[in-house]
């Protein structure tokens, strides 16, 4: 994506929590070399479907739904960024407190671990995390917060978005806006958009309307915001960014190749 003669790359603040400055630095020189797209989609869930050595519980098939779910998701977001440009994605990220990994048995993506879908646009941070849940369904949020399916109760549906959210502020430079996104990547599914759905500390939308809600929320950003990168809260979460398993590793010691070059 070619950079915007518009576009600011704001220097980083000093001292930033949980980044080295020649980390920042060098993440202001990709930045202004255009880069707007950091991280790899479904990084963990990589481990769980594709590496013999680790150590999981859960079904390759159930995870790799998972995986097909947060990469469709992340094409719809970079493809949305794409006219955008002081827009940043990032794919794939944990922080420290985040919570003991699980996955969800049904849909097969991570809980109480990672954050999918980190969107960046100015001082105002996205999360977003992908649910691929049954399709053909309604999905409405009950008053005590809880997401559910067909006006019941099903596995999942307990979501973590608002303690992901203050984890997220806490760790974040105090310039950042986080807002919490749940993205349900289904075909032909429905959110009920009551009461309820209006009082949470997130927004629940299914991937069709997603785009919409974006475009919503981009629009009612000021200038500042629309042409301005705060490189210290991209550098914060770049840092952040999982390592997708490769299976090259497995079949070539790269330690080893080097000490002949």
């Amino acid at each position: 994506m070619s950079q915007s003669n518009t576009v600011v790359v704001n220097p980083p603040y000093p001292n930033i929590n949980g980044v080295k400055n020649t980390v920042a630095l060098k993440i202001v020189q990709m930045l202004n070399n255009g880069i707007r797209y950091f991280g790899s989609p479904g990084a963990s869930l990589t481990h769980h479907a594709n590496n013999p050595d680790y150590d999981s519980a859960f079904k390759h098939k159930v995870v790799r739904v998972g995986l097909e779910g947060e990469r469709s998701t992340s094409s719809l977001l970079q493809q949305w960024i794409q006219d955008k440009p002081n827009a940043v994605l990032i794919d794939s990220v944990h922080i420290r407190g985040m919570g003991k990994e699980e996955i969800d048995p049904e849909s097969g993506m991570i809980e109480g671990g990672d954050t999918d879908h980190v969107l960046i646009i100015g001082n105002h941070v996205f999360l977003i995390d992908t649910k691929r849940w049954k399709e053909r369904r309604k999905y409405s949020i009950n008053d005590k917060g809880q997401i559910l399916r067909s006006d019941r109760i099903f596995p999942g549906g307990r979501v973590r978005a608002a303690q992901a959210r203050a984890l997220w502020k806490k760790y974040l430079h105090p310039s950042a806006k986080v807002s919490s996104i749940i993205c349900i990547n289904a075909d032909k599914t429905f959110v009920k958009m009551d009461t309820n759905w209006k009082k949470q500390p997130y927004r629940l939308y299914t991937v069709d309307k997603l785009p919409d809600y974006l475009n919503y929320r981009y629009q009612q950003l000021d200038e500042i915001n629309k042409t301005h990168i705060n490189s210290t809260l991209v550098s914060q979460i770049a840092v952040c960014c999982i390592k997708p398993f490769d299976p090259y590793s497995r079949v070539f010691d790269m330690n080893s190749l080097n000490k002949f070059r």
